[in-house]
């Protein structure tokens, strides 16, 4: 795609999101996360590939299902929600503190 192309001669990258193609200089979701990682345990939940660093930076890394049907394809070890949005969610965040709350 040209577009593409003329973005990234100005030493710029694309992510698609989940409704826009989001155009970026060097960072990424993930990068944030090292403000917080020697003082939290970090929860990350996307459906993207735009949330794909954020995910694998994360301790614990969700992918949540999408409403259209789009599976985010990964090497990375995540937990998966089955259900979608909110309600993928909490479902994910339950199955968490579930496992912590064990005896």
């Amino acid at each position: 795609m040209e577009l593409i192309e003329n973005i990234r001669e100005r030493g710029l990258q694309t992510l698609r999101g989940g409704r826009f193609l989001h155009i970026l200089g060097d960072t990424d979701k993930g990068k944030p996360l090292a403000y917080f990682e020697d003082d939290y345990a970090i929860i990350a939940l996307g459906d993207r590939p735009n949330d794909l660093a954020m995910l694998e930076r994360a301790d614990i890394g969700v992918i949540v299902a999408s409403p259209d049907g789009y599976v985010l394809e990964t090497d990375g070890e995540f937990l998966r929600s089955t259900e979608t949005g909110p309600r993928g969610w909490a479902e994910a965040m339950t199955k968490i503190l579930d496992h912590f709350n064990k005896p």
